[in-house]
């Protein structure tokens, strides 16, 4: 099974699912897409190319919940950790100018909930969650990245990093198109890769792209057990968003995750 986001609502039943697969091997895949975003993908290279050093701190307004969970762990490089979490949400609000189908121009307010959530990972990688459902449909309101590592920064859709003899470089971040999946490639994906845009742009092709790119390594998945977006990690982003509820209920206080059963010896630190 190739499952929608989240994996499950509660910590009941994500402790089910994980047993599922460990005691009666079902085979479960997550599709969480975020990551194989051909803007994003660009960034996570340089990130495990050592082009930032090790990442130690990432500013998020991108994506909402367990998606931004995701990104946040795979842009600090970590996998599963204990983390401490707090936070508070806010209402405000915002002239409506778009929506899921088209502009909106009627001048219609709405208030619209902003998180802003501070996560501290066991290793002292910290990240700071900042979002608001309005972000994904309006022409006032844009989508942020900022990670940081000693030795360089990824901001949006730039690379500033310390090159040879310590000279400060900067790059511009394309769309990164991956040859396994060229025959995925559409023309409007070709042209949104090939303009660079200091704009952090993460069009609909885009998202359709990594779907399609999960969908089609689940193929891989099924004949050699390679893993789509493993269990263990889809469980995780869960958690957490759990936890980051909990803790903007009650602002001010520090939430702390526990074991779970996904923690394995391999994973958990």
């Amino acid at each position: 099974v190739l499952c929608e986001t989240p994996a499950a609502m509660d910590e009941k039943q994500l402790k089910e699912l994980w047993k599922l697969k460990e005691h009666h091997k079902v085979r479960i895949q997550v599709a969480e897409q975020y990551i194989r975003y051909p803007i994003i993908k660009a960034g996570l290279r340089a990130v495990k190319q050592g082009k930032l050093g090790e990442p130690n701190t990432v500013n998020l307004s991108v994506a909402h919940d367990y998606h931004g969970v995701s990104l946040i762990r795979h842009m600090l490089n970590i996998g599963l950790e204990p983390v401490q979490i707090y936070g508070k949400k806010y209402l405000f609000p915002v002239t409506e100018t778009a929506c899921r189908y088209g502009a909106v121009t009627d001048g219609s307010i709405k208030a619209w909930e902003r998180f802003y959530i501070t996560m501290e990972f066991s290793s002292g990688k910290i990240a700071f969650y900042d979002f608001s459902g309005v972000q994904y449909h309006s022409f006032i309101r844009s989508r942020h990245i900022n990670v940081q590592g000693r030795d360089g920064e990824w901001n949006d859709t730039i690379l500033r990093f310390v090159g040879e003899n310590y000279l400060p470089k900067q790059e511009r971040l394309f769309p990164y198109l991956d040859s396994k999946y060229r025959a995925l490639e559409t023309e409007d994906l070709k042209k949104a890769a090939k303009n660079w845009n200091p704009v952090l742009e993460l069009e609909n092709v885009q998202d359709e792209y990594a779907i399609s790119s999960m969908m089609l390594d689940m193929r891989e998945y099924l004949e050699r057990g390679k893993e789509v977006y493993p269990l263990a990690e889809a469980l995780e982003d869960a958690y957490i968003w759990i936890l980051m509820q909990r803790a903007t209920e009650v602002p001010g206080t520090v939430v702390e995750s526990s074991v779970m059963p996904w923690h394995t010896a391999n994973h958990f630190i």
